[in-house]
């Protein structure tokens, strides 16, 4: 029981960081479009 507990405490502690992760790729794609939109047009 209690390994059970700790594995899903994992998953959801790497499940909060690759949402994080993909939140901040999201965040820097948008940054650099628009900051540079001929970037997107070549």
């Amino acid at each position: 029981m209690d390994h059970q507990l700790r594995h899903e405490a994992d998953s959801d502690e790497l499940r909060g960081v690759a949402e994080e992760s993909a939140e901040g790729l999201r965040e820097h794609f948008y940054w650099q479009k628009s900051r540079k939109p001929e970037a997107g047009q070549r």
